[in-house]
């Protein structure tokens, strides 16, 4: 096990927000800290990965100062969580690129891949014999997530017992999130082995198919749209067959078209009712839950245009109902913390890395559909992981990455060959 998949196993336990990594903003800068020393003691960092981020911060920071002192006019701890954000979050996704470049897509995808091996595993005897995993996170006691005692997390997997008892949580807080890192995991593993059907695929849609979440199950979908047509299934064929089955099985599934349904409605009587509820919440304590469409609805009722723009890392604050609600919308989440502007360029540049490996625009559409439609369910963009996507066109070589496998391999083929003719050589 090589130091840099530590690393990357590291970094995407701290990216998953399911265990107390995530709460503590020390982790992250202990984190900072190992691959700044990593990097310089291998030599690893280059003077023009530090001008790129130079370049990215000095953009950052003078777009947020701009909009608080001009577009905004909020108060100052508004444009501190702002900067906050960058120095905690995007630091962290930039370094760890960095050291990683070029084989940074393909160690994300393998440790989401062996964390799915795992989740699978302990999600069986959750099924099975959910005490006995309750008792393993109880045994070893992390700390809890706050406000749920049904919670309990032991680094690779999560159950929680209150919310989720029949769904696969895997290392994330919840199922939906999880679901988010297969499916961008998954997506990962097709570019770089250039979308084969192997053992892999199998474990990616198993993993997938026990989370039981919509959002996931739509990304999953546009990955098999994506996958048929890069492997050479015509259009007329995929509109005249795969389109009409994958419709099929979306209106049979009760957690795909119903649910979907169910959820607008639901949501439209708390929009309405907000005022009443947010008082009850106010007096009894708790938080106002919206879903996918309320969240929306309800930051654009708050910030109108200025979600062009957007409003702050730290926008529910300015919100009339701050601290009280829960949004679950990842895009209306993205939209308010950096505005439609942030938001296109964000997705320019998660597409531009997937250029590098799909030379089609119809792919690259299937991409951003994904990525957004990925992020209508879950604060996906915001992700520490997600966030590798602005500074990966830099770092990300196909050409390179593959190459070195070769050598790998040649050079693993080689020292094979070599102990097998000392093994077979006559003993004198």
């Amino acid at each position: 096990m090589s130091i840099s998949y530590l690393l990357a196993f590291a970094f995407m336990l701290i990216s998953s927000k399911g265990n107390f990594t995530s709460y503590f903003d020390i982790f992250f800068y202990i984190m900072d800290v190992i691959m700044i020393y990593y990097g310089f003691n291998r030599r690893i960092f280059k003077l023009t990965d530090l001008k790129m981020f130079f370049n990215f911060a000095l953009i950052y920071l003078g777009f947020m100062v701009f909009r608080f002192y001009i577009l905004n006019q909020l108060a100052f701890h508004f444009l501190l969580s702002d900067i906050n954000f960058m120095v905690q979050r995007c630091i962290f996704a930039f370094l760890f690129c960095a050291i990683m470049r070029e084989n940074t897509l393909y160690y994300m995808t393998k440790v989401t891949r062996d964390l799915a091996y795992m989740s699978i595993f302990f999600f069986f005897f959750q099924m099975v014999n959910p005490a006995s995993v309750e008792f393993i996170g109880k045994l070893i006691a992390l700390p809890p997530r706050l406000g749920n005692p049904g919670y309990s997390n032991f680094l690779l997997f999560t159950f929680d017992t209150s919310n989720h008892p029949y769904r696969n949580c895997g290392f994330s807080w919840e199922p939906g999130a999880y679901g988010c890192f297969l499916d961008i995991g998954l997506l990962i593993y097709l570019l770089i082995n250039g979308f084969k059907f192997t053992r892999d695929v199998v474990i990616y849609a198993i993993a997938i198919a026990t989370t039981q979440s919509t959002t996931t199950y739509i990304g999953f979908l546009i990955i098999i749209l994506l996958y048929a047509r890069v492997n050479g299934l015509k259009t007329s064929v995929m509109l005249l067959v795969l389109v009409p089955s994958l419709v099929v099985a979306a209106v049979a599934l009760p957690f795909m078209f119903d649910k979907i349904g169910t959820t607008w409605d639901n949501d439209l009587a708390i929009i309405y009712k907000l005022e009443g509820l947010s008082a009850w919440y106010l007096k009894n304590g708790g938080e106002v839950p919206l879903n996918r469409f309320g969240s929306l609805i309800y930051v654009w009722r708050q910030f109108h245009w200025g979600l062009l723009w957007g409003i702050s890392n730290g926008y529910q604050d300015a919100t009339k109902l701050a601290g009280m609600l829960n949004l679950s919308n990842g895009d209306a989440d993205y939209l308010a913390k950096f505005g439609l502007v942030g938001l296109i360029y964000y997705v320019y540049r998660f597409l531009l890395v997937m250029k590098k490996f799909l030379y089609k625009k119809e792919y690259l559409f299937y991409c951003g559909l994904l990525i957004l439609a990925l992020g209508f369910g879950e604060p996906v963009l915001t992700f520490t992981s997600s966030l590798c996507f602005l500074f990966l066109p830099k770092f990300v070589d196909p050409e390179k990455f593959f190459r070195k496998q070769e050598e790998e391999e040649a050079q693993m083929l080689q020292e094979h060959e070599e102990v097998e003719e000392a093994t077979l050589a006559p003993v004198n």
